[in-house]
């Protein structure tokens, strides 16, 4: 075996795999080296390259919200794949929001019972403004300051409207949620009795109970559901890490409240959904199936439909999958580069009647329209 060897390669030093690879490759095969040797050194750097493994572990940034920094693996998703065939885009139905205002970087939108929709853009640093949309046209707009005083908002991570037309804003920043009437007024004594209930640390979604008028609200590190009045009193709180094993949960992200008094939580570290009633009794749940194991790896916001399915987004992974309240997987709907629209990203979402879910595209500043229909 010839042991002169010109250049020593540095592994390490390497930005590319691929390159410093191949160049091992065209290395061994410029050695004088019998069958033997030849096996040897092959089967040593195969073993070097192909048996290694990698596990990387979630970091927080620095709003304090979980980001996963790379994703997992995804299935490319096919036209004859039957889940992706539960969602059809309705570009007709979609929405332009620069051809109803001037629009910067919209964050979130909702629809209210007469069907306006509130948008909530962030038109500069240290503000947020609300506007109001009724047949296509701004009927009214007013703007917040962002900050850590009060009256301010530190970052929107939700809205919910209750039958008043009043505006709750879960403040991702600041920890708490901010009361608005519709015409943009603050509500200080529905502040006044948030800040003397016991704190919330990491909140991450909300919903409303409408007939008991009463909003629950996840808490991630506490592991917990918070139960808030419309008035802002603290009505208790669930710790759901409290609970028996096997469904013990390790933390909280996506609410959501059916009618009937029962609510679902989802633990994006156990993969599961916990079902619970009003008093925090657990009455079911599911794990997620081993397709929305893969392809979310971090479930952040659940929403409820209107034919009550629960729909759970990973915004990372640009993921959004359904299921009904049994643990059925019922469709997956993905955009980004692994599936059949690419152009496509995926924001906050929200209903609009049975069947019809509208989605916000915050890169094109569009509201698409995704109709699904499940089978039976």
């Amino acid at each position: 075996m010839n042991n002169k060897i010109e250049g020593k390669i540095e592994l390490s030093e390497s930005p590319d795999f691929e390159k410093t690879h191949q160049n091992l490759e065209n290395l061994i095969q410029s050695l004088e080296m019998n069958e033997e040797e030849m096996n040897l050194l092959t089967g040593e750097i195969h073993d070097t390259f192909e048996d290694v493994h990698f596990e990387l572990l979630p970091s927080f940034d620095e709003a304090g919200d979980l980001a996963i920094k790379t994703e997992a693996p995804m299935d490319q998703a096919t036209h004859d794949d039957p889940l992706m065939l539960s969602f059809t885009l309705s570009e007709a139905d979609s929405i332009d929001l620069n051809e109803l205002m001037e629009v910067a970087v919209p964050l979130i939108f909702r629809f209210d019972g007469e069907g306006d929709m509130w948008i909530v853009d962030h038109p500069e640093e240290t503000l947020f403004r609300f506007n109001r949309i009724n047949d296509h046209k701004v009927v009214h707009s007013f703007t917040i300051p962002k900050g850590s005083e009060k009256y301010c908002i530190g970052f929107p991570g939700n809205l919910i409207l209750d039958e008043e037309g009043c505006l709750f804003v879960l403040d991702l920043v600041q920890q708490t949620i901010h009361k608005f009437s519709g015409e943009g007024e603050y509500d200080n004594d529905f502040q006044d009795h948030l800040l003397a209930a016991s704190p919330m640390i990491s909140v991450r979604d909300f919903d409303l109970f409408r007939e008991e008028r009463l909003l629950v609200v996840s808490d991630f590190l506490r592991s917990s559901v918070k139960k808030i009045s419309l008035e802002g009193m603290d009505m208790g709180e669930v710790i759901l890490r409290e609970g028996p094993a096997p469904q013990a949960f390790e933390c909280a992200t996506g609410v959501a409240a059916l009618p009937g008094g029962r609510y679902f939580v989802v633990d994006p570290v156990k993969m599961a959904v916990l079902e619970l009633d009003l008093e925090g009794h657990r009455i079911g749940g599911f794990f997620f199936n081993d397709r929305s194991r893969r392809e979310m790896p971090f479930c952040f916001l659940m929403e409820k439909s209107p034919d009550r399915h629960l729909f759970l987004v990973d915004f990372k992974s640009q993921s959004l999958h359904a299921y009904d309240t049994n643990g059925a997987i019922k469709g997956v709907f993905q955009v980004g580069p692994n599936s059949s629209t690419p152009e496509l990203s995926l924001g906050f979402f929200d209903f609009m009647g049975q069947g019809k879910l509208y989605f916000l595209d915050p890169r094109s500043c569009r509201i698409h329209c995704l109709l699904y229909h499940f089978e039976a």
